[in-house]
């Protein structure tokens, strides 16, 4: 069998299993509120009021991308369909990270680097975030995506001197961040590496690489200019909302779930300069501290798994260089060393699934929306804890406006805590729903308890009804 067939095969067989492990069971449980704010923002340009949401000033993309993606998949499929969405983007981003990888060229020799890129999908294909993420119908995997495919187009660019792929880079990567803001964190980074790639080893390719550079600024200049005032409100919100943690905190969250892929990609970055007797390795792995580097300084544990893959895309390179060493260095023996590797890194990934709970971080509403649905007719208004998803739950049985959650909320000139707190006082709301884990249930319970009767009590979630409104 030739190395194209066995190699194709190889990572055929890898896309599958990434799909398999994604799409089983997406009806896992209820909205995400992440999923459902998404989802509802999208769904209101069909109604003509997207703008009475100002959500450039909150969104982490630009409004117009993924969450209409989602609403249009939600629209098609439920919430099945909109996580299948990131179904296919992450399998898809598992062979990125595949042609990612073999396009580093750790090896002189072609074969060597396919095996090596197969290892590194493989690793992004059965990783627990990677997993996780794809299973959610937020934006974190699209601009993923974008971003291994204007890598992907970048090395392509640089070793194979085709400059058609720099324009194709550069817009992947101006999609990755419309998608995602923070993965702007990488650019100055990325732009400086190749310039100064091209600047030593391949001068004729000197203005198409500022071309790409000229590009990227441009693109960046165009739409943060033109969104200033929303994106600095948005840049000063993450800032503001520190974490608890602190530095040490979020340095050990990081690591909980990355310090074995580090530990295998420092052998393989030592293993990688010894027999290269290059250093130029080391400037690509360092990418990956950046993520970690911005949240300590920003004190921001809230998005941090969501950043730890990326991350991840700039170790396993060299987790997988590691794998291909053994392999081809020990042969039979290699082979069982990776096996055991593999073992170690399935219950490692195991561990994290089952500690982490991913996919039930969140209580299931599901019974408590259905309940909801029975009660209303269409003029009630609504205080719900899930408020998006409330939404969801409710299209077509009650407005939009008649539901307001933990938000922005003015109520008799009065805003926040105090709006709440007297809306519910004047018997504001016909119905209240609240879960204990979120942030109106200190607030407000005790005013609700004495003006409200209970009508559903279950898990986490309980839903009162006006007394006077029977």
């Amino acid at each position: 069998m030739s190395y194209l067939n066995k190699y194709t095969l190889s990572i055929i067989a890898i896309l599958i299993i990434a799909f398999v492990v994604r799409v089983y069971n997406l009806n896992y449980n209820s909205p995400f509120l992440d999923e459902a704010i998404y989802i509802t923002l999208g769904k209101t340009l069909f109604y003509g009021n997207f703008n009475d949401h100002t959500p450039f000033n909150w969104v982490g993309g630009m409004p117009l991308l993924y969450p209409t993606i989602s609403a249009l998949a939600y629209i098609a499929g439920g919430i099945i369909g909109s996580r299948l969405i990131n179904v296919i983007l992450g399998t898809l981003s598992v062979y990125l990270m595949y042609k990612f990888t073999q396009k580093l060229h750790f090896w002189k020799e072609e074969h060597l680097n396919k095996a090596t890129g197969i290892f590194a999908a493989l690793f992004l294909a059965i990783s627990a975030i990677p997993i996780s993420l794809s299973r959610l119908a937020t934006y974190d995997m699209l601009s993923v995506t974008f971003f291994l495919g204007g890598l992907v187009f970048l090395l392509d660019a640089l070793f194979k001197k085709n400059p058609n792929s720099y324009f194709w880079s550069a817009l992947c990567l101006l999609l990755a961040f419309l998608t995602k803001y923070t993965v702007l964190m990488f650019f100055p980074f990325i732009l400086l590496l190749a310039y100064l790639y091209i600047k030593v080893y391949n001068k004729k390719q000197i203005s198409e690489v500022l071309f790409f550079i000229f590009m990227i600024i441009v693109g960046l200049g165009i739409y943060i200019g033109k969104y200033l005032t929303e994106l600095t409100e948005f840049v000063t919100g993450q800032v503001v909302n520190r974490s608890n943690l602190g530095s040490i905190g979020i340095i050990t969250q990081f690591l909980q779930s990355t310090y074995l892929p580090y530990l295998l990609g420092i052998l393989g970055l030592i293993a990688l300069i010894c027999l290269r007797r290059s250093y130029a390795p080391i400037f690509i792995f360092l990418l990956s501290f950046i993520p970690i580097i911005i949240h300590t300084i920003t004190y921001n544990s809230a998005t941090l798994e969501q950043s730890t893959i990326f991350s991840l895309l700039f170790i396993f390179p060299f987790t997988a260089y590691l794998s291909t060493f053994i392999t081809q260095k020990y042969k039979a023996s290699g082979i069982l060393v990776i096996l055991i590797i593999a073992f170690l890194f399935m219950e490692y990934i195991n561990s994290a699934l089952k500690k982490e709970g991913l996919g039930y971080r969140w209580p299931n509403s599901t019974d408590a929306m259905q309940y909801l649905q029975k009660q209303v007719s269409g003029d009630e208004r609504i205080l719900a804890e899930s408020a998006d998803v409330a939404v969801l739950a409710l299209d077509g049985k009650v407005p939009n406006k008649n539901i307001d959650g933990p938000y922005y909320f003015v109520h008799d000139k009065k805003t926040g805590t105090q709006a709440y707190r007297k809306a519910v006082m004047d018997g504001y709301f016909n119905i209240v729903e609240l879960n204990k884990y979120t942030s109106l249930t200190p607030t407000i319970k005790n005013i609700v308890d004495k003006k409200y009767k209970i009508i559903y009590k279950k898990d986490v979630f309980t839903i009162y009804k006006k007394i006077n409104n029977e």
